[in-house]
């Protein structure tokens, strides 16, 4: 858990990157390849805000089976939400597996996500999840709140102890 909470925080210093508005539903951020330490080196994230779903996607230059992605979903265009989310996406043995988070403004804790997917592809260097709009943590003070009109979707990966690419622009866009 503080891994979760440290990965906020650094999250929080990145927003400080340029942000690049959309006013669709749809929208991506490139990044140059070989900017990044070790061997993960994020190049693309495309982010596609649909009215039910949220897609996420990085493309990363040379894709290994290993490694770990975080991948943030926050409400609204501007500051710090009370609510937001992460998914972070791994390989172990082989296999890929995704956890979903759901965040206040100082914790995070493990939820559930029915239909959450997790797509880890190094023949074709991306990562990618999908997941229900309703799986967006709503205040408790009112549980049946619908899911966010616009977001600001972020993500960094790491690779051992130390081995960080914090793709440092953001995709802010309104809900489909």
């Amino acid at each position: 858990m503080k891994r979760v909470l440290l990965a906020i925080a650094a999250a929080t210093l990145v927003l400080g990157g340029t942000a690049t508005p959309a006013a669709a539903e749809s929208g991506s951020v490139s990044d140059p390849s070989g900017d990044a330490p070790a061997r993960i080196d994020i190049t693309r994230l495309k982010v596609d805000n649909d009215k039910r779903w949220f897609t996420m996607r990085v493309d990363v230059q040379d894709l290994r089976q290993k490694g770990i992605f975080h991948f943030h979903y926050w409400r609204g265009t501007s500051g710090v939400p009370m609510q937001s989310l992460i998914v972070v996406v791994k390989r172990i043995d082989g296999e890929t597996r995704a956890r979903f988070f759901a965040c206040g403004f100082e914790d995070c804790r493990p939820e559930t996500c029915p239909r959450l997917r997790a797509r880890w592809r190094s023949d074709t260097d991306f990562v990618r999840i999908s997941a229900p709009q309703r799986c967006y943590p709503r205040p408790r003070t009112r549980p049946d709140a619908p899911p966010p009109a616009a977001g600001q979707f972020f993500v960094y990966s790491r690779l051992g102890k130390g081995a960080v690419d914090d793709h440092e622009e953001q995709v802010e866009l309104q809900r489909g």
